[in-house]
């Protein structure tokens, strides 16, 4: 990326600017999060600030997203009919994403997401909502039981995984802060000494 255009800046707290630049040969996108106010700073010495990527190194960090052909022509075509650009609408994202009252939002797209990339979705054992219905109890003592996780599946509504608790902690220890464990496992308490009552 020797020659690169800014296609978008975004002043963020704490005196620090988000850039989004493209390279004009490839038309790929970066980002990168400058330490400088964007009320202080010059194009010129942005640009001169922005470490262009290269040859990724052993302490460097990648991060990258994989959209498939169709739902990339789908957002394409939903920026085109506002008239907005796609680095409009990534600027818009990391905005909402920033955004403190949106984290509890966030949290759930990445567990979901790390969940997903985890599990092999279509060797579970499963049970339509309907049968979840009829029988709670039935699903529940094979959970118990060890059969975790059971997918519910439903036509014409999103998929659910139903996991046993211990066995959701043993695959995803990271999701939840040791406070987080805690406060489910005393209510999960709660409830059974309610019910056993």
């Amino acid at each position: 990326m020797e020659r690169f255009e800014i296609v978008d800046l975004l002043p963020l707290h704490r005196q620090m600017t988000l850039v989004i630049f493209r390279d004009p040969n490839t038309q790929k996108c970066e980002v990168q999060i400058l330490p400088v106010s964007l009320e202080i700073a010059e194009l010129q010495n942005i640009q001169a600030m922005l470490k262009i990527p290269s040859e990724p190194r052993d302490d460097a960090a990648t991060v990258s997203v994989e959209v498939d052909e169709m739902l990339s022509r789908k957002i394409m075509d939903w920026c085109e009919v506002r008239g907005i650009l796609p680095e409009q609408l990534a600027r818009a994202f990391v905005c909402f994403c920033g955004e403190p009252e949106n984290a509890d939002i966030v949290k759930s797209w990445v567990r979901r997401e790390f969940v997903r990339s985890r599990i092999d979705i279509e060797k579970l054992p499963s049970v339509t909502r309907e049968e979840l219905e009829q029988d709670v109890d039935a699903v529940m003592e094979r959970v118990e039981n060890g059969e975790s996780p059971i997918l519910i599946r439903s036509v014409g509504t999103t998929d659910l995984l139903l996991f046993g608790w211990e066995d959701y902690l043993r695959r995803f220890p990271t999701l939840y802060t040791p406070e987080e464990i805690a406060e489910i496992e005393a209510a999960c308490l709660e409830m059974k000494e309610t019910e056993a009552e």
